[in-house]
């Protein structure tokens, strides 16, 4: 069977991994041909720039959303043990972010809190804005959703966003858990590490599924079609965070040429990174997208 037939075969099954990995291969090739010829590299800063701007209402919003049910304190805990995964100088940015945040006078659980959190979540939608905009790109998309549908989405993404992160530091805190239960000298250090990273690349997967599914205009997307791109995101996400941080903390004298200014260099630089890798998710996607169109550039025998 030649990869047209394998390509149609699974377009037409529904199963994407019944693809031939010459298939794979070449659409993984395609996907970063696309990516230049998209500029996804001047989007992905784009991208970054916005989350950047973005970052203390998000910060802001989480905190109030979860201080409803649980102590600020407690989520500044969880919030700073995920930021140990950051690169040094950017954890620290998002470190004594959050200390200022959970230092802050609270609203209380009152019609206040309640404005607060919605301004906060207001305030965080201008990153999802651009990266709505970066993926409909990726896509090779039009938008198609009028001024009131683009803004509902966004508003529906941004608090969809802060829901998860708020859920997902609790699955966080509950890992804590464990060694509170188990004997002393029961070393839990390494289980936890290895629960952690499973944790953070099973959300990163759901939440880059949701967003191709949800922030690019129609057409419908199945979820078969979105989680190969969506376990790359995750799994590349999860490869450039350890791989900067090393690089950062080794190679890296951000000090020494920025100053005072490299821990938000470094922070924007990792932004930067997960932008692109998302991004570039989002074109593997579009391939395969391609494929149960029977359009794909990759789907021509040589």
């Amino acid at each position: 069977m030649g990869a047209t037939q394998r390509m149609a075969s699974a377009g037409s099954s529904g199963a994407p991994w019944r693809l031939g990995w010459p298939v794979w291969s070449r659409m993984l090739k395609d996907a970063w041909r696309d990516s230049g010829e998209d500029n996804l590299g001047l989007i992905a800063a784009g991208v970054a720039f916005y989350g950047f701007l973005s970052l203390v209402p998000a910060l802001s919003a989480t905190l109030l959303l979860y201080g409803l049910f649980a102590s600020p304190e407690m989520l500044g805990d969880a919030l700073l043990s995920l930021s140990k995964h950051l690169p040094a100088e950017a954890a620290k940015v998002v470190g004594d972010q959050i200390a200022s945040l959970v230092a802050a006078p609270s609203a209380g659980k009152s019609w206040g809190a309640a404005m607060a959190l919605g301004l906060a979540i207001y305030g965080a939608t201008k990153g999802v804005d651009g990266l709505v905009t970066a993926l409909t790109i990726a896509y090779d998309l039009q938008e198609s959703r009028n001024w009131l549908h683009r803004t509902a989405t966004i508003l529906a993404l941004t608090s969809g966003a802060v829901i998860f992160v708020v859920v997902s530091l609790a699955a966080v805190s509950a890992l804590n858990l464990p060694a509170a239960l188990l004997p002393v000298a029961f070393d839990t250090a390494w289980l936890l590490a290895i629960a952690g990273s499973a944790l953070l690349l099973a959300t990163g997967t759901l939440a880059a599924a949701a967003l191709f599914r949800f922030a690019p205009p129609p057409p419908i997307r199945q979820f078969c079609w979105l989680s190969p791109g969506a376990m790359f995101a995750a799994l590349g996400w999860f490869a450039v965070t350890s791989g900067f941080a090393w690089y950062a903390a080794n190679f890296g004298n951000y000090s020494a040429t920025w100053g005072a200014l490299a821990g938000i260099v470094v922070l924007l630089t990792w932004l930067y990174l997960c932008a692109f890798i998302l991004l570039l998710g989002a074109e593997l996607n579009a391939q395969l997208d391609a494929v149960t169109r029977g359009t794909a550039s990759s789907e021509k025998d040589k």
